[in-house]
Parts: structure tokens; C-alpha cells; sequence
């Protein structure tokens, strides 16, 4: 009888790996490993297979996903493969009967099919793909992506960060604007000052009345100067020349009679005090550019006003994109508490993952932890190049493993044969439990 997805549940049970079978794929000529235990070593040499038994695993459950940097899963030569994943409840079987077509099957223990196999194991296998040694040596940014790759992250961080900087760089601008207007506004004296700018014109028209009149009696100075001059030539010219006496007593006449008009107007003439007027003029000039510089505050002021407040909202935009960026963080259900994001990368606990002052073991610890949270209904983990690992390291994963119930496949180099299950040439030569 064939039983729906619907009537299935696998969400009550966590499974692990009961047994995988592997044909024909990649490396692998045939092998059947039954796993004991929390850790399952796959050890042998180079280029034997170890690389192809736990990308079985991913390539049986994953669908498209896990085969995307595969355009050649069976083993050359061949012209079908296929593998088997015993997980207890349900068997899942992928065959290839060439290097584009795949067909899935999911069964359950009883033997009955499932319908939509590849989309209840999309609800089901989590995310096998995530390796914890390998998170471990990526460079910040790339482990950052990574985790955002595996989250279920309702926003766009790198669009958010874009439009954090973009708006931060406005800000800036506007601030640098904002200094330079607030140095140009003047510290004016606090002295009442008149409604409007004084008229200087008529100032300037008694200034010049005034310097006329005033050059007026200069002149009358100069011809008066000049009329005594004539006079006393004329004296002696009659005393030189009788025969013009009469012309020269005219002449006399005239010029004693201008003499005297000149006396009476230089004896009523009086000067005008020009100093005066010009100290009126700087004064006017003074309170003017009080004037001036108080319209120009006035102009610079709604500028400073402006900006401010765009700075504000500049502010008020940041603050917003960060409590964007926080819910969405919180939203995304971070696999394990103290994990963050920062614009280099991932932090722990405040500290950025890579840095010296988080440990390698912790940092594997951290690691371990995300791939179990990331798979809490599998609980399958692959650790491939897990030679990289001291003794310390590898005793880290297999304690957590323990620990919370975890199978760990690592891929091991060991040429001894005499741990774990020892792959030779596409095959297991030994198993060592």
C-alpha cells in the first residue's frame, strides 16, 4: 500500500545512519558501511574513495542542491550508480542510469513509497552540506555568507549594510556641511541695533555740501591772498608809472571794493565741521555691517537648521537600519545564542570568531554546535579533511557527538588500515569498529 507525506511523521524521532550502500558513484566501486557509534571514521589513502562515501550521503538526500559541483557522479566506466540510506524509519534510494538523471525513491520501513520523496527530505535532512571543520578556516566574510546561507534570514544584510554606509557617508557630509556654516556665523554684540540700514546718501550729500562750502572759502582765501598781491603791485606801478594813474586808481577802487566784500563774507563765513560728519559716516558704516552681518546669521541659521535636521533624520535612518538589522537577526533564529553578525564577519559572544581570543577548540565547539542546530532531525554531520585536526580537536567533536547524540562521518588519511572503516580502491578493505 503507498502512503502519502502527509501521513508520515519523522519529526517525533531524530534518525541517524542505520547503514549506506554506495555503487558505482564517483570513486566508489561498491561498499556497505553499518556505522557504530557516534563517530564514523572513513580512513585509507589518497584518491581511494573516502571523499566519495560521504558525498553519498549528501548526493542520496540532497536533490539538486548537492549536486551542483558534480556534472559527473557515476564512476567512469559505468553506466548506472546507485546508493542506499538506511535511516531507520525510512530508506532512501537514488539511482543514476546516467550523469544527468537521477530518480529518488523514499520508503518506509515497511516498504511502502513515499509520494514527493525530495520534498519532504528538503523539510527533513536540514543541512548536511554544512561543514563544522570547514567553517572553521574560512575567511571571515566567507563564513559570515556561509552561515547566512544556512539561516533562515528574512533580509538582506549585505543590502542592509550598503544602505548603512550609503547613509552614514550622507551623514558625514552633511555634518563636515554643517561645521563649516556654523564657523561662518558671526558673534555679533547683543546692542540694539535699528530696523533697517541707515541712509547714507543724504549723509554723503551734506558731506559734499559741505566740503564745497568749505573749498568755497578756500578759494575766496586764495583770491584774497591774490587781490592784496595786486594791490601792492599797483601801488608801486603808480609811483612807477604816472601816466596810468588813473587806470590803476580804478583798478584800485575795484579791487579795494572786492577787498571789502571779501572782508564782510570772510567776517560772516564760518566752517562746517567735516570731522564731524565723517565719524557720523563710520559710525552708519559700523551699525550697517552689524546689520549685514546679523542678515547673513539670519541666512546661514535657516541653512544650519536645515541641515541639522537632516542630520537628524540621517540619525534617525541609521538607528533604524540597525533595529532592521537586529530583529532581523533575532527573527532568524541564530543556531546558537551569542552568535552575531558584524561587517567583517560573525562575532561569538561579542568577540569576531577568527580572532586570538577565541580558541581553536572553542571555535569547533561553536561550530559543532551550528551543524547539530541546523540538523536537529538528522543528525548526521560530515566532517571531510578531518587529518587537519589534532587529537584535542578530534576528541571536541567526538564528545559533542556523544554528548548530544550526534553521528559525525569524518574522512580521515591513514594509510595503516586499521582505523575506522579503511576504503581501497573504491572499496572497504577493513572495518575497524
Amino acid at each position: 500500500m503507498e502512503e502519502t507525506q502527509e501521513t508520515l511523521d519523522f519529526s517525533v524521532k531524530p534518525m541517524k545512519i542505520i547503514e549506506l550502500r554506495s555503487e558505482n558513484v564517483k570513486r566508489l566501486k561498491a561498499i556497505e558501511i553499518k556505522p557504530k557509534g557516534n563517530m564514523v571514521l572513513i580512513t585509507g589513502k589518497n584518491d581511494q574513495g573516502k571523499s566519495s562515501v560521504l558525498d553519498s550521503i549528501w548526493y542520496a538526500v540532497g536533490g539538486k542542491e548537492s549536486m551542483k559541483d558534480t556534472p559527473r557522479p557515476i564512476r567512469k566506466g559505468q553506466s548506472k550508480a546507485k546508493i542506499i540510506v538506511n535511516l531507520g524509519d525510512m530508506v532512501v534510494t537514488r539511482t543514476w542510469t546516467s550523469d544527468q538523471v537521477s530518480y529518488l525513491k523514499v520508503e518506509t520501513a515497511k516498504g511502502h513509497r513515499i509520494r514527493g520523496p525530495q520534498e519532504l527530505l528538503d523539510k527533513f535532512i536540514g543541512k548536511l552540506s554544512f561543514d563544522p571543520l570547514e567553517f572553521t578556516y574560512l575567511k571571515p566574510a566567507e563564513q559570515q555568507q556561509m552561515l547566512l546561507d544556512v539561516i533562515d534570514l528574512k533580509i538582506d544584510l549585505n543590502e542592509l549594510e550598503r544602505n548603512r554606509q550609503s547613509t552614514y557617508d550622507t551623514r558625514t557630509d552633511k555634518n563636515r556641511e554643517l561645521k563649516i556654516l556654523r564657523a561662518q556665523l558671526q558673534d555679533l554684540p547683543s546692542t540694539d541695533l535699528p530696523a533697517e540700514k541707515i541712509d547714507i546718501s543724504d549723509l554723503s550729500a551734506q558731506l559734499r555740501k559741505a566740503m564745497d562750502h568749505n573749498n568755497g572759502i578756500e578759494s575766496v582765501k586764495r583770491e584774497f591772498s591774490e587781490a592784496q598781491n595786486r594791490i601792492e603791485n599797483s601801488r608801486k606801478s603808480i609811483k612807477e608809472f604816472e601816466e596810468t594813474l588813473k587806470h590803476y586808481r580804478a583798478a584800485l577802487a575795484d579791487n579795494l571794493a572786492l577787498e571789502k566784500e571779501y572782508k564782510d563774507f570772510l567776517a560772516k563765513a564760518k566752517p562746517i565741521d567735516i570731522e564731524g560728519v565723517e565719524q557720523k559716516i563710520k559710525e552708519a558704516e559700523a551699525i550697517n555691517e552689524q546689520i549685514r552681518a546679523q542678515e547673513r546669521n539670519e541666512g546661514l541659521q535657516d541653512q544650519v537648521d536645515t541641515i541639522a535636521l537632516q542630520c537628524d533624520e540621517l540619525t534617525s535612518k541609521l538607528e533604524a537600519i540597525a533595529r532592521s538589522k537586529e530583529q532581523a537577526l533575532k527573527d532568524a533564529k541564530m543556531p546558537i545564542d551569542g552568535l552575531d553578525f558584524d561587517k567583517e564577519g560573525i562575532t561569538y559572544k561579542g568577540m569576531p570568531f577568527q580572532s586570538d581570543q577565541i580558541g581553536s577548540a572553542v571555535r569547533l565547539k561553536v561550530s559543532m554546535a551550528i551543524a547539530m542546530a541546523l540538523n536537529p532531525k538528522l543528525k548526521v554531520i560530515r566532517v571531510t579533511d578531518g587529518s587537519l585536526l589534532d587529537e584535542e580537536n578530534r576528541k571536541v567533536i567526538e564528545e559533542l557527538a556523544k554528548a548530544n547524540d550526534f553521528q559525525v562521518w569524518m574522512e580521515v588519511v591513514d594509510e595503516t588500515g586499521k582505523i575506522g572503516f579503511y576504503i581501497e580502491d573504491g572499496m572497504v578493505k577493513t572495518a575497524n569498529y
